[in-house]
């Protein structure tokens, strides 16, 4: 590269004195160069550490959805456990109804049958 007239131009005032400076500067680069690495590292780490936070979180809510779908089933069964058994208890009511009305005309039916035994005796 052919360097041009300004570069070539020895330099005075502030810019004479740039190497000093730049050895100076060294350090703080240095620093920020390190501070960088800390915050990629800190970045890096925090980021694992949301993803296997959000891992544990898609079990834990796999699992209570499972859970939750297991209990609204169980809900149902009991659901229609409970309305058969209501059902099965109204027929025996009516049943025993029925019952009761057959055993009391069966009951003046025999003593009707005893009076006209008694009277054809």
């Amino acid at each position: 590269r052919r360097m041009s007239a300004i570069e070539q131009a020895p330099m005075v005032g502030a810019a004479a004195g740039a190497k000093s400076y730049s050895a100076r500067s060294g350090g703080i680069f240095g620093m920020l160069s390190e501070m960088r690495d800390e915050s990629e590292r800190n970045l890096a780490a925090d980021q694992r550490a949301e993803l296997e936070a959000m891992i544990a979180y898609q079990k834990l809510r796999s699992a209570k959805l499972g859970e939750i779908e297991a209990a609204q089933t169980a809900h149902d069964d009991k659901q229609a456990a409970l309305a058969d058994s209501e059902s099965k208890a109204a027929q025996a009511k009516e049943d025993l109804e029925a019952t009761k009305e057959a055993l009391s005309a069966d009951q003046k039916f025999l003593v009707g049958l005893e009076q006209n035994c008694k009277e054809n005796v």
